[in-house]
């Protein structure tokens, strides 16, 4: 709902959740990248977009990180991450799972 077409747009979650808001937003015409842990999932499309690393967020200046990733242990190396490049939840990063 705060999407800010400005900044990059980042779906991180290669899982159902992450197809699905792969499709919709595909659907929509809203750009973003989309990235994943698992490297067997990388080069994947859906709508257009292929799946990359999820390093490249760390690339991105000041992005918004829509994380469609339900595993407890995924959410941690996630939540790793996001801290090591100074993310905050709630401001650039948003967990739907």
């Amino acid at each position: 709902t705060d999407y800010q077409p400005g900044r990059p747009l980042v779906l991180w979650g290669a899982g159902r959740k992450g197809k699905r808001l792969a499709r919709l937003l595909a659907k929509r015409d809203v750009p973003f990248c989309w990235v994943c842990n698992n490297p067997g999932k990388w080069g994947h499309e859906v709508g257009g977009v292929v799946m990359v690393d999820f390093d490249v967020v760390a690339s991105l200046p000041n992005p918004q990180i829509i994380i469609a990733v339900a595993g407890p242990d995924d959410q941690r190396e996630i939540r790793r991450f996001l801290e090591a490049h100074h993310f905050e939840t709630g401001k650039q990063a948003f967990f739907f799972c």
